[in-house]
């Protein structure tokens, strides 16, 4: 029974495929009767398999509640330990940056003071001296290899000043991206006033579907 109901919707399809342009009022009736068949078979073909399909989703929610029940508190758990140890990495590279500054900073003290005992103590070539580039060879503190989960680095932008954004775009110190309109919110307004839209450099249409 249930492949003859699809077998004739299939076949209606079939008439429905042949209309390929509406030109006078035979043809808009035509597609009009092939149209209100297609309705009518999608609401067989639908009665048809609602009871299959309401019982296989009846057992595919057990299936996943029973696995919920014991998979959903072991990655919330999962999760928080993540969420913990990301923010103790965090704290612990920054104070690795953090050192390796501090280091940075006194080795560059150190030459600097070294140049000017140098210079002072050759006061014929100071200029010269002191003139000359540091040179100061990188810190670098290695980071530590803790092991566990990978952490990805997430980042993200925030509007602050959005009149500061406007004039930066405006002068051409922004790209016109960083303004892109918010298109839900000129569809609500557009739903709303219809062809009595008015807002600045914006404009109404429709289209019938």
């Amino acid at each position: 029974m249930k492949d003859e109901i699809g077998e004739k919707a299939l076949m209606i399809v079939e008439q429905a495929q042949l209309i390929r342009a509406i030109s006078d009022k035979e043809d808009y009736s035509r597609a009009n009767e092939c149209r209100n068949m297609l309705l009518q078979a999608m609401a067989d073909v639908r009665a048809d398999y609602d009871d299959l399909a309401a019982n296989a989703y009846k057992s595919w929610k057990s299936i996943l509640a029973r696995r919920s029940h014991y998979y959903d508190p072991c990655e919330a758990a999962a999760k928080i330990l993540k969420v913990l140890m990301a923010e103790y990495v965090t704290k612990e590279e920054q104070e690795r940056i953090n050192e390796q500054n501090r280091l940075r900073t006194e080795e560059i003290k150190r030459a600097e003071d070294a140049r000017l005992e140098e210079a002072q103590a050759c006061p014929e070539i100071a200029d010269e001296i002191l003139a000359r580039p540091l040179a100061v060879a990188p810190v670098v503190i290695p980071k530590e290899n803790l092991g566990g989960p990978v952490f990805k680095t997430i980042w993200d932008a925030e509007v602050y000043d959005l009149d500061l954004l406007i004039k930066a775009v405006s002068n051409g110190a922004a790209p016109r991206e960083c303004l892109m309109p918010d298109t839900k919110f000129l569809r609500r307004q557009a739903v709303a006033f219809q062809d009595r839209l008015n807002l600045a450099g914006v404009r109404s249409f429709s289209r019938r579907v």
